[in-house]
C-alpha cells in the first residue's frame, strides 16, 4: 500500500496505550479559537486607514498569538490547486518508491515514547536542493516545477509580510528590505508537504508533537480536515479550517530579531482516526551563516546572544540526540 507501516514500526511504543484508559490528545479536549483573520486587500486599498488597520492587525496578532490567518493573500489558486494534484500523486506511490526519494520522512526514528511520535510522512524539500539528481528525473518535472512555482509565490508573500511586521517595530522598510534580501533567497527556503495517515489511537499519538518553527516565518495550506492547535494563554486552542486561508506564523528567528515582540508560539497537530490530512508548509530561512541578533531599531538591551542559523540548527540537533525534545531560544538567552 501507499501507507507507512507506522503501527507496525511502533508496535512497541503503542503496546498498552489502549488499557491507559482514555488518552488526552483528543481534540475534543481543546477549545475552538478564532484565530485572528487579515484580509490583505486592506493592504492595497487606496484608502490609508484601511492600510493602517490591515498593518496593525497583523502586527498585533503576531504579539499576542503568534499566528494569524490570511484570506485575499494573492496566491494564485491554481499554483495551490497545482501542488496539491502533485502532493496527492507523490504521497499515492507505493512506500517502496517513496522510500527510494532521498527528502521522503516518515514517523519519528527519534522517539523513545508514544508520546514523541508523529503520525505522519513527509515530504521535506530544501529549496537549493529542489534540483537534486533525484528530482530531475522524468517522473518528478511536474512535482519539481509545482513546488518551484509555489515556493516562489510564498517567498515573495513572506518578505511582504515580513517587511510589514518590520515596519511595526519600527525597522525602516529599506533597511528591511535590504536585510531579508541578502539574507533570505529563494534557495534558502523549505518546502514541506505532510501527510498524516488515519490514526488508530488518536487520544494516545500526536500526527505532530508540539513544537515551535525555528525558522523565520511559516506559511501554512491546509486542507479542510483540521487538526492544527496553537498554545494560547497556556491551553490548547483548535484553529477551525477557513477555504482560501493561508496561516501565518512566526519562527524562532523572527522572535529573537524581534527581541521579543512577536511570538514564535508552540503548535501541533492532532491525530484523526477517520480521515487523512494533508498540508503543505512553507518555511522562510536565511543562509546558513546569517547572524540573528536584535534588529537596530530597538533601544532595549537584546533578549539573546547572537548566534548564526548554522548554530541554532545545530543546538536543537544536539538537544534533540540527548533528549528527544528541542529546546531551542531559551539556550541563547543572556
Amino acid at each position: 500500500g501507499d501507507v507507512p507501516p507506522l503501527q507496525l514500526e511502533y508496535v512497541d511504543l503503542l503496546k498498552g496505550l489502549e488499557n491507559e484508559g482514555d488518552g488526552t490528545l483528543n481534540s475534543s479536549s481543546s477549545s475552538l479559537c478564532d484565530l485572528p483573520l487579515i484580509d490583505f486587500r486592506g493592504l492595497h486599498s487606496h484608502d490609508e486607514n484601511e492600510r493602517t488597520k490591515c498593518v496593525d492587525d497583523m502586527a498585533r496578532a503576531a504579539r499576542e498569538w503568534g499566528f494569524f490567518q490570511l484570506v485575499h493573500h494573492g496566491v494564485p489558486q491554481t499554483t495551490i490547486h497545482h501542488i496539491q494534484n502533485e502532493q496527492k500523486r507523490v504521497f499515492d506511490l507505493s512506500f517502496e518508491s517513496k522510500l527510494k526519494i532521498e527528502c521522503y520522512r516518515w514517523g519519528t526514528p527519534t522517539a523513545l515514547t508514544a508520546k514523541q511520535l508523529c503520525w505522519m510522512e513527509a515530504f521535506h524539500l530544501p529549496l537549493a536542493a529542489t534540483t537534486q539528481q533525484q528530482l530531475q528525473q522524468n517522473e518528478f518535472t511536474c512535482f519539481r516545477m509545482a513546488i518551484e512555482e509555489y515556493a516562489q509565490a510564498m517567498g515573495r508573500l513572506a518578505k511582504e509580510i515580513a517587511e510589514i511586521l518590520a515596519e511595526k517595530l519600527g525597522v525602516s522598510q529599506e533597511k528591511a528590505s535590504s536585510y531579508l534580501k541578502t539574507n533570505y533567497t529563494y534557495d534558502t527556503s523549505v518546502v514541506r508537504l505532510n501527510r498524516y495517515p488515519e490514526c488508530p489511537v488518536p487520544s494516545h499519538v500526536l500526527g505532530l508533537i508540539s513544537h515551535s518553527d525555528s525558522d523565520f516565518l511559516t506559511i501554512l495550506h491546509q486542507d479542510q480536515v483540521g487538526g492544527l492547535e496553537i498554545m494560547k494563554d497556556g491551553r490548547w486552542v483548535c484553529v477551525k479550517p477557513e477555504a482560501d486561508a493561508l496561516i501565518i506564523n512566526i519562527g524562532d528567528l523572527m522572535q529573537a530579531w524581534s527581541n521579543d515582540v512577536y511570538k514564535s508560539v508552540q503548535h501541533r497537530a492532532v491525530a484523526n482516526s477517520k480521515k487523512q490530512r494533508m498540508s503543505i508548509a512553507f518555511f522562510m530561512c536565511p543562509s546558513q551563516e546569517t547572524v540573528i541578533s536584535k534588529h537596530d531599531g530597538d533601544s532595549n538591551p537584546p533578549h539573546y546572544k547572537p548566534f548564526t542559523f548554522r548554530e541554532y540548527k545545530a543546538q536543537i540537533s544536539e538537544d534533540v540526540r540527548l533528549s528527544g525534545t528541542k529546546i531551542g531560544l531559551p539556550r541563547f538567552i543572556i
